[in-house]
């Protein structure tokens, strides 16, 4: 953490992975997970800071989604 302020890489691939599978289907579709039920699953990090990290997972090919402050629609990538 810099200056005790959370950043991206201090959130783990796998606890966003976590979050994914917690909260997908929450809003009537199975395959995805909305950007909001992942930050209030992960009510703990800030939200720009959930959404930095997602960023970077679909820049990685991990994930797949929108991390510009839609609606996400994130799931594994295949």
């Amino acid at each position: 953490m810099k200056n005790g302020r959370p950043q991206a890489k201090d959130v783990s691939d796998a606890a966003i992975l976590g979050a994914l599978a917690a909260v997908r289907g929450r809003n009537g579709a199975p395959d995805w997970s909305a950007l909001s039920d992942v930050q209030e699953h992960m009510a703990d990090v800030p939200a720009k800071v959930v959404r930095a990290k997602l960023a970077s997972m679909i820049r990685r090919k991990v994930i797949t989604g929108c991390a510009c402050g839609c609606r996400g629609d994130f799931e594994r990538a295949p």
